[in-house]
């Protein structure tokens, strides 16, 4: 049988063991940023709203994308929505555009923030149609690439075998608390007790249904933009 002081240093040992393991990992994590390049994305929502100042004032649709550089510092951050159509074996794109008039370089920085905003009304006809027919994102591989310089940094694809797991933790969380009257409302919004997931497939598919067709004769130029911000911007109301 052991005794206490034998117990006391097999205890000892254990946490030591610990430490030393959770310490290669930090520091193995605190290299890896700082020498890869590393793109977060914090935050997916789908909006439907109106702006005096856009669309002559109707009611549009959009997606807004906030992203973090967590790694190193990126040149001519570029980012494509792809799309693939299976049964023609042919990728389909949208470009998006950095738009940013109070940038004076075009270096995204480490712990820069930047907002990516796709605006239906801004979208072609033939795109919304296309849009519409992307029921089954795993199908059609709907995938958000970042390139800096022309080279490829990082991927997200917008769809995960947990997002029905998310959307039904979602649900059941919004019906309980709508019952029991646990949610509150912080700053016009609403505060859940619980932890609410963030599901890419279902923002995405509310900003395809908020999408509506616009009128030929409309001017269109450019879909999306990517603008780096220090300050919170809104844009519109949120549905």
């Amino acid at each position: 049988m052991l005794q206490w002081y034998e117990i006391a240093i097999i205890v000892i040992s254990a946490v030591s063991a610990f430490c030393a393991l959770l310490a290669v990992c930090i520091t193995w994590y605190d290299t890896r940023l700082n020498n890869c390049a590393v793109i977060k994305i914090d935050e997916m929502k789908a909006h439907y709203g109106s702006n005096i100042h856009e669309n002559n004032g109707d009611s549009f649709g959009w997606l807004n994308i906030k992203i973090t550089n967590k790694g190193i510092d990126l040149h001519s951050l570029e980012a494509i929505l792809f799309f693939r159509i299976s049964d023609e074996k042919k990728e389909f794109s949208i470009g998006l555009q950095k738009a940013s008039t109070r940038c004076s370089n075009d270096v995204f920085s480490k712990g820069m923030q930047a907002e990516l905003v796709l605006k239906g009304y801004k979208l072609e006809k033939d795109v919304i149609s296309f849009l519409r027919k992307v029921n089954d994102l795993r199908k059609h591989d709907v995938t958000i690439c970042f390139y800096s310089q022309g080279f490829l940094v990082t991927k997200f694809k917008l769809y995960s075998f947990s997002d029905k797991i998310k959307r039904k933790w979602n649900r059941i969380i919004a019906r309980s608390c709508t019952k029991f009257k646990l949610n509150k409302r912080l700053i016009g919004k609403p505060f859940y007790v619980f932890p609410i997931f963030n599901v890419w497939s279902s923002e995405f598919r509310n900003f395809i249904r908020y999408t509506q067709p616009v009128k030929d004769n409309e001017k269109k130029s450019g879909n999306v933009k990517i603008e780096l911000v220090s300050e919170h911007r809104k844009y519109g109301g949120e549905f």
